[in-house]
């Protein structure tokens, strides 16, 4: 039978890591290298996985139970391996978020990882993406990948050059290797060794997928363990509703909904239990953590929220997020608005006003707040930063900076508009301008 139970053994008996959020020295270490992984460009897969490496072994070697052990390698990543917290947000990560999915199956579906130097000492060509992976597979196995070394008492001990080491065991029995924490850890760290021991050649596209892949499910699954103040992407909870339209009023650790639409709580609910954010019950949300990260909520909000052809301002069901705060806000500062795209990452993102003055009223507004906008006619739509090489998609995201500044100038900008009401336009294109139903939609 496959011998899994070696993936965690050196951790014995625990349970979970000793998780220690006061501890000011590791977290300024964290924080130094948390900013190189994080301003990396992502096509830099072989320093990514680098920074970030860096960073989990010094919060494992803080938060293993024996500290004279961690020193050990193996101790380190067993413990991780075992570490319940971590492993049940694998499996929620796994059955809730199809990106992950994507990628832990595709890694899985790469195993075993071979220790690079073994195969380039026993002169095997490393693997071509474009080559079958099972072939390849069979043909090392078949140059048995195993070490043996002699310890300080002369006992001969055989080791595994590959991980997961229990992957012979399930490939000979003819079933899947598990898509499991402890066995894509352990592949994890194999192809953290291949990297910091040399024999590869980041050029070549298998060995930056296997970076790539490990560094991306690394990152998923143990970001969580990080103070908000030292990872800037999550925010409270407070912040992340009125960003996404949501009528909130703290309440100690809970929110209070109770001035919101019973529709809009229906899908709040919705979004938290998919997404196992905590609780709402009596318009009251129980956050399971005081934050969140940004990233992951409007996973789950893509995941529940649906499209409509017709609908009023405050129906954040048929919004499209990152459009859904800002046209809220702003309807509830006197300027309504019939129609909102955020432009699917390829177009301008947009929205349509009621008439041609409460347009000019809206693109001055939004105007105040940092973004450009540009009104034509009846729309108004987010001018792209042409100086810049960023994405339509990354303009959008300042959506929700737009609506969380609305939400807080949301008394003075609703002076501002009601100002503006009485200022007739200087050239009018129509006398009288026809209204359309309200079309905000997803």
């Amino acid at each position: 039978m496959p011998k899994c139970s070696e993936l965690t053994c050196r951790a014995k008996k625990i349970q979970t890591m000793n998780r220690n959020e006061d501890n000011r020295q590791l977290w300024d270490f964290v924080r130094t290298w948390i900013s190189k992984f994080d301003s990396t460009d992502e096509t830099n897969v072989a320093e990514k996985l680098i920074y970030l490496w860096v960073t989990v072994n010094a919060w494992a070697s803080k938060s293993v139970p024996d500290l004279t052990k961690n020193h050990i390698d193996a101790y380190l990543v067993q413990c991780m391996a075992k570490d319940r917290e971590l492993s049940q947000r694998f499996d929620h990560l796994y059955k809730t978020d199809i990106n992950i999915k994507t990628n832990i199956d595709e890694f899985i579906g790469l195993a075993p990882v071979f220790q690079s130097l073994w195969l380039n000492n026993k002169g095997i060509q490393m693997w071509d993406a474009a080559e079958s992976r099972s072939d390849f597979v069979a043909m090392v196995f078949e140059n048995k990948p195993f070490i043996t070394n002699k310890n300080d008492k002369g006992e001969t001990k055989i080791y595994s050059a590959f991980a997961p080491l229990c992957a012979l065991d399930h490939i000979t029995n003819g079933e899947p290797i598990p898509a499991d924490w402890p066995h894509l850890l352990s592949m994890i760290y194999q192809v953290r060794c291949n990297l910091f021991h040399g024999g590869k050649n980041y050029n070549r596209e298998a060995d930056r997928k296997f970076i790539e892949l490990a560094y991306k499910i690394l990152w998923d699954v143990w970001k969580d363990e990080l103070p908000a103040d030292v990872f800037p992407s999550k925010l409270p909870w407070e912040r992340i509703l009125v960003r996404s339209g949501f009528i909130v009023n703290p309440e100690g650790g809970c929110i209070s909904l109770v001035d919101e639409t019973d529709l809009n709580v229906e899908y709040l609910k919705k979004i938290v239990n998919y997404g196992r954010f905590g609780a709402v019950e009596d318009k009251i949300f129980t956050p399971e953590a005081k934050h969140i990260e940004e990233s992951v909520w409007l996973r789950s909000i893509a995941s529940c929220h649906g499209g409509a052809e017709g609908g009023t301002a405050d129906e954040l069901p048929i919004m499209e997020p990152l459009m859904a705060g800002l046209v809220r806000w702003l309807n509830l500062v006197g300027v309504e608005t019939t129609f909102s795209c955020d432009g699917h990452g390829r177009n301008s993102a947009r929205l349509e006003c009621r008439d041609i003055g409460s347009a000019r009223i809206a693109a001055c507004i939004l105007n105040l707040s940092g973004q450009q906008f540009q009104q034509q006619g009846r729309r108004i739509f987010q001018l792209r930063n042409t100086s810049s090489c960023g994405s339509s998609t990354d303009g959008a995201i300042n959506l929700l900076d737009v609506a969380e500044w609305l939400h807080t100038n949301q008394v003075q900008l609703a002076s501002t508009a009601q100002l503006m009401k009485n200022i007739p336009l200087l050239r009018p294109s129509h006398p009288s301008v026809a209204t359309r139903p309200n079309r905000n939609r997803r």
